[in-house]
Order: structure tokens, then sequence, then C-alpha cells
């Protein structure tokens, strides 16, 4: 199921988001986890995933909103693919990864997160400030 051609990208990448902590979702949880808006297509690889027989759809009765959780064929499927990714990471570019100095890593990903952040909020300062003047 691994090398399933017959699975897009955003297919699997729908999969493994409705996998995510064995617990079920919504199709907005799924759309707001991948920073995805276009629910529609979402909704089209849903169904695609459905016929196969890799998602479950169902509604609770105490919830009016459809839940989507993977079936039996839909968590091997993702264990599959997850043994697949690990062996090619730390197969073939383990040195590279080992190489990688993680610590360093996260503190400059936090730096950029702060700038990133410092910088939305001046941005919204200064469009409040020139929408009052303006």
């Amino acid at each position: 199921m691994v090398n399933d051609s017959t699975l897009s990208i955003d297919e699997l990448a729908v999969l493994h988001v409705i996998r995510m902590n064995d617990r079920p979702k919504t199709i907005a949880e799924v759309g707001r986890l991948l920073n995805r808006p276009d629910h529609f297509n979402i909704n089209y690889s849903i169904t695609k995933l459905s016929e196969r027989g890799l998602v479950r759809k169902y509604q609770p009765l105490k919830n009016k909103q459809l839940q989507l959780s993977v079936t039996e064929e839909g968590r091997r499927n993702t264990d599959q693919y997850t043994e697949a990714r690990k062996s090619v990471l730390f197969g073939e570019f383990s040195r590279e990864i080992s190489a990688i100095n993680l610590k360093g890593l996260v503190l400059g990903l936090r730096q950029i997160k702060g700038v990133y952040e410092e910088a939305h909020r001046a941005a919204s300062i200064y469009k409040s400030v020139n929408a009052e003047s303006g």
C-alpha cells in the first residue's frame, strides 16, 4: 500500500492528519491542521479515501458535524508509510541528519518565530494608525 500511486500527495496528507493522535476529526479540523481553507477539495479527498476503505465517515448523535476516522486498512497504510519514511530518513540520510545541530536549529526557528510575531504586531499597529489618520 505504501507504493500505491493512486493516492495523491493531498490524499496522503489528509489521511495522515485524520489518523493524527488517533482521534476523530471534522473536515474543518483537517483543513485547519493542513492550513488549507479549501474544504471542497479536502472533502473530495476524503470521499476518495472513504471509497477506498481507508477513512470512515460518521455522524455521532450528540454532534451534528461529520466525524472522520481511519479504518484498519487506513491504519495499516499510514503505519507502512511511516515505516518507509523512517527507513529512508534514518537509513539513507542518517549521516546528514546526525550532522545537524538540532538544538541550534530549534533556537534559530524560535528566533525566526519571534521576529515574525513582532513584525505581525508592528504591521497591525501600523495599519490601525494609518486607518485612523486616513
